[in-house]
């Protein structure tokens, strides 16, 4: 079953070219990750790998439209199909700022569905806030309840 997940979107006090280039390069938040999750996640410049519970889920950079769009497919061994789009749109209330949001577009069977469903829009949320936490150059809080 198709499932396509609409994040919030936030403000971020910095302009999308800011934003756009710090996270198109994945190896540089490599350094954001607790201590204790950095043994489990591979990052390259377009990918990022977590191993956990003996399997491997990750995700590679697919399509980027400068300053504006990143598009992430899955890769590994993920149990389904799943495409995250980031998208960086100049502010509205603010020039030289962004609004952000996240989107999730996924194939999900029925078992998965019950499973995860309820569970995607709060779980794109939370990737939301974790990224506006690293724009504001913080390490990311709340990454234990997804990040095993």
């Amino acid at each position: 079953m198709a499932e396509h997940v609409v994040g919030k979107t936030i403000f971020i006090d910095q302009q999308p070219i800011m934003l756009y280039s710090r996270l198109s390069n994945l190896e540089s938040l490599a350094d954001r990750l607790p201590e204790d999750k950095r043994q489990m996640v591979e990052m390259t410049h377009d990918s990022v790998l977590v191993k956990t519970m003996g399997m491997e889920f990750g995700m590679r950079l697919t399509q980027s439209i400068p300053f504006n769009t990143l598009v992430f497919e899955q890769m590994g061994q993920s149990p389904f199909p799943f495409q995250l789009i980031l998208h960086f749109d100049p502010a509205a209330s603010k020039d030289g700022a962004t609004d952000f949001h996240l989107e999730l577009n996924t194939e999900l069977n029925t078992m998965l569905k019950m499973m995860l469903g309820s569970r995607l829009q709060p779980f794109i949320d939370n990737i939301t806030d974790i990224i506006s936490q690293i724009a504001a150059g913080n390490s990311p809080g709340g990454m234990s309840d997804y990040v095993v």
